[in-house]
């Protein structure tokens, strides 16, 4: 896949993915946007490659394994010093972030799909995620994974409308998230929800075991099941 570092007209730096061989003109093709972790904000684009951790879905995208979807990574633009005192990072980007995916529905090259666009959300990344599906009515399917605590219910509710995959390790707080997270989302509405326990304490491996496809619902990976849902027209 080529990889290009960019900047939205509202100054949020971002990577993208394209196939190899990807012609946006004649073909259309689903957007897989990532939220990452706390681990990966930064101020400018020099670090902007930090959001390329080692089996997130960028890095994955790099090594040719995410082929079937345009990736898309912003960089959370908090100075890393406030994240470390806040619980809502992603949050405050969520109407930048709203403004990055409209242009890049824009941009005829990329020919997106607009009846598949996903979301994944990685710990403070599957919070804000909450947040951001519950306000922007783009997505066809999103996956949250060992969500931070702290998203509201009101912005469950309204994300419920939107299947979710929700998966979760061992770690206390990640996991109570993460359950009460798929219960919300069940009790909201009949959209499908699955929920995952990869029944590992390590945070970034319970990432690592999802992000690379090993982590399983019913014989699929999240991307496997991301792929089975189009947003109707």
């Amino acid at each position: 896949m080529s990889e290009s570092e960019e900047t939205s007209e509202a100054g949020l730096h971002f990577l993208l993915h394209r196939p190899a061989g990807h012609v946006g003109i004649g073909r259309a093709w689903p957007l897989l946007l990532y939220l990452h972790g706390r681990g990966e904000v930064g101020i400018g684009r020099t670090s902007l490659q930090r959001v390329k951790t080692k089996g997130s879905p960028p890095h994955l995208a790099t090594l040719g394994k995410l082929e079937g979807f345009v990736v898309v990574s912003p960089q959370n633009p908090m100075d890393p010093t406030i994240v470390a005192k806040t619980d809502r990072a992603w949050e405050p980007a969520a109407s930048r972030l709203a403004g990055l995916m409209r242009e890049l529905l824009r941009r005829k090259e990329l020919g997106i799909d607009r009846q598949r666009i996903y979301a994944i959300g990685y710990s403070m990344g599957g919070k804000g995620l909450v947040h951001l599906v519950s306000i922007l009515p783009l997505f066809a399917a999103w996956v949250a994974v060992d969500s931070q605590p702290g998203w509201k219910r009101s912005d469950a509710h309204a994300a419920a409308e939107t299947p979710a995959w929700v998966a979760y390790g061992s770690n206390k707080k990640c996991r109570e998230s993460g359950m009460e997270l798929a219960t919300v989302l069940r009790e909201c509405s009949k959209r499908e929800v699955v929920e995952v326990d990869v029944g590992l304490a390590d945070h970034v491996k319970v990432a690592t075991l999802v992000f690379s496809g090993s982590s399983t619902h019913k014989g699929q990976d999240i991307y496997q099941w991301l792929w089975d849902h189009k947003r109707a027209s």
